[in-house]
């Protein structure tokens, strides 16, 4: 049996933008800071941590815009 993994609360909000982003959610710019931290009832700190785990799951690509490396976030 393997040991579980933790997740943090700024892996669990990157995760359920990641899933917002891929549905089409937002079209263009995400919203704010303090809208998605109020939405996804977290510290604005925690939002900020989320984002920059998505930043590192996305890799820009000559022939894409982006590419999404799955087993990061």
């Amino acid at each position: 049996m393997s040991a579980l993994h933790r997740l943090s609360v700024a892996q669990l909000s990157a995760g359920h933008l990641r899933k917002d982003l891929w549905a089409g959610r937002w079209s263009g710019l995400l919203p704010g800071v303090a809208r998605l931290a109020a939405e996804l009832d977290v510290s604005r700190d925690t939002i900020r941590d989320a984002l920059r785990l998505l930043e590192r799951m996305f890799e820009h690509s000559p022939r894409t815009a982006m590419i999404a490396d799955e087993g990061r976030c």
